[in-house]
This record gives structure tokens, sequence and C-alpha cells, in this order.
């Protein structure tokens, strides 16, 4: 399909005054495409998990930046709003950024992923005028892989082919799938340019140009549940690598979804992972569990500061996406400081410093894998397989 043709397909105008898809268990199928999102992948870096056996730290594997606190959209489940919204708008500045960046790369760092926060293809750094296009390029010369994840809509030309270029992957934040829903999911329009510059992507990426992975998001609520009736015929006309589904974050900490909604909404969305293979459907199974539980899990500690940390649009540093501004997690300022030394800061968090994080944590799959591989590391009768 290209750009200009997808406007014939019925879900690019219409609404979706749709019936919910029942809420009927029929199972929950191991979602396909799981080599791009899913547990084990920490496994990959057995470095980094025998040093963290043997001192307690080590340098991340990767680095979560985001390098401004400007978006054009106004999302309903936006995690990161009130904060925005608190603080006003900011920017990293780019030459600090680039310090630290190689600083990361120098000391066996291996990828930067691009996020937010806000809008990371806004970012235009007030003191040179770097935008993330001159980043991306930049990050490549070091070495280090990139991701982004990016709502599209300021994706000219220029930046699609240099991050098509320089990411392992760039994932769209869709969240519908017809005109009607997104505007009433992301306060704005733009369904029609979104899609066509993902459209614009895949083209390239498959007329031989990238390797890289395009795939897209779809956080899940009953504002926009009733898409999911349109998405085999979405689908068969877009033809992304994944689409991947999950459950809204809490918002200021309060959980937005009714337990029971929850549940349907994840049921739906298995539905849909078992009943489609020509592209990979992604389901966060341990996100919907625990927020439709509504139980903590019990956490003994965190490792995801020493392996993933954060680094907010004020360049200051804390242990993981859900902890940016809360000072209890800050792990340090970039400013003046070699990466180095402030990755030593980093620490194991206890069981005491974890109250504040949210049900459906990110780093639980993660914390899972590390101390499943610390056990085995200490277990004795390892060799008697």
């Amino acid at each position: 399909m290209t750009p200009e043709s997808f406007k014939n397909r019925p879900w690019a105008t219409r609404g979706s005054n749709h019936a919910m898809i029942d809420s009927r268990r029929d199972g929950e199928p191991a979602s396909t495409g799981s080599r791009f999102i899913g547990p084990g992948k920490v496994l990959a870096h057995w470095d980094r998990l025998t040093q963290i056996h043997a001192h307690g730290g080590c340098v991340p594997i990767c680095v979560e930046v985001y390098p401004t606190g400007m978006c054009m959209h106004r999302c309903s489940h936006c995690s990161s709003r009130p904060r925005r919204d608190q603080q006003g708008l900011q920017h990293l500045d780019s030459g600090r950024l680039k310090m630290f960046l190689a600083g990361f790369a120098k000391a066996g760092g291996k990828a930067v992923l691009w996020s937010g926060g806000g809008e990371p293809t806004c970012y235009r750094c007030p003191r040179t005028g770097e935008t993330l296009r001159d980043l991306l390029l930049f990050t490549r010369r070091t070495g280090l892989l990139q991701g982004l994840y990016t709502n599209g809509e300021a994706l000219d030309e220029a930046l699609t082919d240099t991050a098509l270029d320089a990411c392992a992957f760039v994932r769209f934040s869709l969240d519908a799938f017809c005109a009607a829903t997104y505007r009433r999911v992301h306060g704005v329009a733009g369904f029609e340019s979104v899609i066509s510059r993902l459209l614009e992507c895949l083209r390239r990426k498959r007329a031989g140009r990238a390797q890289t992975t395009v795939g897209v998001s779809f956080v899940i609520t009953p504002r926009n549940a009733r898409d999911l009736v349109l998405f085999d015929d979405w689908v068969s006309g877009v033809q992304p690598d994944y689409v991947y589904f999950r459950p809204e974050d809490p918002v200021a900490g309060k959980q937005t979804t009714p337990k029971r909604s929850q549940i349907k909404l994840h049921e739906a969305c298995a539905r849909l992972a078992a009943n489609h293979r020509a592209t990979a459907v992604i389901v966060a199974h341990e996100k919907f569990r625990s927020l439709a539980s509504a139980r903590i899990p019990g956490r003994s500690s965190c490792y995801v500061g020493l392996l993933m940390p954060t680094l907010a649009e004020d360049g200051r540093l804390f242990t993981c996406c859900h902890t940016v501004g809360n000072d209890r997690h800050l792990i340090g300022d970039i400013s003046n400081v070699d990466p180095t030394d402030l990755f030593k800061k980093a620490r194991v968090l206890k069981a005491d410093e974890l109250d504040e994080c949210p049900v459906n944590c990110r780093g639980e799959v993660i914390n899972a894998d590390v101390v499943g591989a610390l056990q085995l590391i200490d277990n004795p009768h390892a060799s008697f397989l």
C-alpha cells in the first residue's frame, strides 16, 4: 500500500462505532515477535550479570534518553504529562549530551533509546540549534546502537532517512486504527499524516534501504478499544513489522481503567495475537495481569538502575523511566561528570525503596531474569546438567 492509496481503506476516515470484542477466555498464547519485545534479553549480557554478582554494579547496557520535554500531542494516557506541565519546557544541552554519550560508549555501553518525556523528534538544542537528526548521526559514530519511540508527526524526509540508517528500530506510538479515535486519544488531528509517514518508513525499508525494524505500539484503554475490530483490515494494509499492545500506565500513581475492564481488554488483545500470524502481534501479558490484580508484587530488589537508567530532559539521570523526577531515585547529573563515575553511583535498590514503583513496572521482567541468573551463578550444582 502506498501513502497515497491508504485513504481508500475503510479505517482511514471512519469512526469505530462497533461492538467491543467479547471477553470469552480463549487461553493466552505466547505472542509472536518476542525477539522484539519480551523477557530474556538481559541474559544476552552475561558479562554485566557476572559484574553485578562480583562487584554489585556495572556499566549500563542501555540508557533511555529524554532529549526534550516538548510534545505536540496531549495523549489521554500519557504518564509524563503531569510532570511536563509542572516543570515547564526543557531540553538537554546537545554538547553535554554528546559528551555523556561518547563517555558511555567508551565505558562499554551498548545502546541508546530515544524516548520521552516529550516527543524526541521535537528536539532542538536552544544553545546550538542541533536537532535529533544531529544526535542520531553523532551517536552512530560512537558505535552505540539506537532505538526511537515517536508519535511520527515530525518525521520529515531527512529525519526518516537518518532514523532508518542509524536505528535498530523505530516504533510509532499510534494507539488508534481510525482518524476519529486518534483525535480522541491523542488530542490532535493528524492520523492520516502519521500513517503516511509510517508507510513511507516501511516503503523505504522494503526497497532495501534499511534493515530497521518498524513497529507500532497501541496503549489500549476503554477510549480506543473499539478500534480492535478494525485491526485485521488495518494491519493487512499497513503491514508493520509488529504491533505491540499494552495497558496504560497509572497517571500520577492512580490507575484509570477499572479492573474488570482491564481483564476484558487483555483477553481481546490475546485473541488478536492468537488469530493473526502475518504480522507479529505482541501483548504485554505481565503488565495486564499486574494491573488487573492491583496487587504490588513482592519486590525485594531492583537492578534496572544498573542496567538501563533514564536520562531526563533536565540532565539528571534516574534509575528508570518510572522514577524520573523523583529525587529518591536520582543517580546524578551529567553536567561536567565522567559517565563512568556517574554510573558508579547507581546501586541495587532494596525493598523499602520500591514502595512508590507502579504496579505494572516494566522492570519486573528484567529483575526476574537478573535474580534467576544470579541464583544460577551461585548454584554449586550448575555443572551437573
